[in-house]
């Protein structure tokens, strides 16, 4: 899909979902993962550079343990919100309150392979959807938040978020955002983009850092694709494992012990 936009409407932003918690790698964004850059700094960095210039914000929690995370954001230029620890939905449904956004693309702060040309796209078909929810599907009718790629963001409405809010009480659905949303086709207004054939044809590529052998494996792999002024892209990706068949092997262990 071509940015055939040049002007964006102020109310779309883009929010990204990040905090030193996590059970399995605690304080991952903030870990050194390339020239001592954390995963954080990269994904800000790169999610300022949208071929549509949209705005960047991050929401975070209040926890005092937080408080590196939002001097990372202002260092960036990136406003950011603070709020609810576990409830998500509340955190982001606030956040893009206090920025004025009423269409936000959601990006987990996990993933630094995020494909910059898949977020332009993305933006770019938000901007003239009538939608609830938008984001790209795998073969199954999986949605690609769901997968292990990691190289996705989700685009959702504010009207949206608070209805699923009113919905639901279950907080399975108010820690992770948009479930209660895609899930509910019923009730929402739910939009798919077809993912690109690669993606459907290596379901076991896992590319989200959860684990400590996910950072360490895959801070290789951002390391030799970068030195090699490679774009991140999920073309490259592929490419360069074709010559890692280890890599990929512990990329389905890992899946093979977090489903999702």
């Amino acid at each position: 899909m071509s940015l055939l936009i040049s002007q964006t409407a102020p109310e779309t932003g883009i929010i990204v979902q990040a905090r030193m918690g996590s059970t399995r790698l605690p304080g991952k964004v903030l870990m050194p993962f390339y020239e001592n850059r954390s995963i954080l700094e990269i994904l800000l960095q790169r999610l300022q550079q949208n071929a549509a210039r949209v705005p960047v914000w991050l929401a975070t929690s209040a926890l005092q343990a937080d408080d590196a995370v939002a001097t990372v954001a202002a260092e960036a230029g990136v406003g950011c919100f603070r709020g609810h620890e576990t409830d998500v939905l509340q955190r982001f449904t606030q956040a893009a309150q206090q920025a004025g956004f009423t269409r936000i693309i959601r990006v987990c702060a996990d993933n630094p392979f995020l494909d910059a040309g898949l977020l332009d796209e993305l933006i770019a078909a938000s901007m003239v959807s009538t939608a609830d929810y938008c984001s790209y599907q795998l073969s199954g009718a999986l949605p690609a938040i769901r997968s292990h790629w990691g190289i996705f963001a989700e685009y959702v409405t504010l009207d949206a978020l608070k209805r699923a809010a009113d919905a639901t009480a279950d907080m399975f659905y108010h820690e992770h955002v948009t479930n209660y949303i895609y899930g509910h086709p019923e009730k929402f207004n739910v939009q798919w983009i077809n993912a690109p054939e690669g993606v459907y044809e290596n379901l076991s590529v896992r590319l989200t850092i959860d684990t400590p052998e996910d950072f360490a494996a895959l801070q290789q792999l951002y390391t030799d694709l970068a030195n090699n002024s490679k774009p991140i892209t999920f073309k490259n990706i592929l490419a360069e494992l074709k010559s890692r068949p280890a890599l990929r092997e512990e990329m389905q262990r890992q899946i093979d012990r977090f489903q999702k």
